[in-house]
């Protein structure tokens, strides 16, 4: 079985192995420049069609999108390589896009006319954690700061 693996993963489009040893097999995306766009290329944002087929590669950063999205049809989503989660937010142009859930990845519907999409992680927990380390950062600040002390006389 772990041969049929292995002979699997090696012979999947994007994947190239890294190196062996004794511990495992290491593989890694590989991301060509020079290659076109297909349905089989490998790629963390992307555009379907209503049915689901391939339209387009979205160029995409480590946990954000931002890209120029051509104008297309009517039902376009883009979807993601990631988790459907309710913290993931995106927007056409500065107008918030409807959110959805394609299989288990995140998508989202996208007008017909394209525009600068942008895509952002931001769970709900986020704001006041930020809060939260904003007061300690403040107190310590207010108790870092040296008191002036009162002079006593001596009789």
């Amino acid at each position: 079985a772990r041969e049929a693996l292995v002979s699997r993963l090696d012979a999947t489009a994007g994947l190239e192995r890294v190196t062996e040893n004794a511990a495992g097999i290491v593989w890694r995306v590989s991301t060509d420049p020079d290659r076109p766009a297909t349905a089989d290329s490998v790629a963390r944002a992307r555009v379907l069609d209503i049915e689901g087929g391939w339209l387009a590669d979205v160029p995409a950063g480590p946990v954000s999108v931002t890209a120029e999205v051509d104008a297309g049809p009517e039902g376009r989503i883009l979807t993601l390589a990631e988790r459907a989660d309710a913290g993931w937010r995106a927007w056409a142009d500065g107008a918030p896009l409807p959110s959805m859930t394609v299989g288990w990845r995140q998508g989202f519907e996208l007008p017909a006319d394209g525009g600068t999409v942008t895509v952002r992680y931001a769970p709900s927990w986020l704001r006041p954690w930020n809060v939260a380390q904003a007061v300690v950062l403040g107190l310590t600040a207010l108790l870092a700061l040296p008191l002036r002390r009162r002079r006593t006389e001596v009789v």
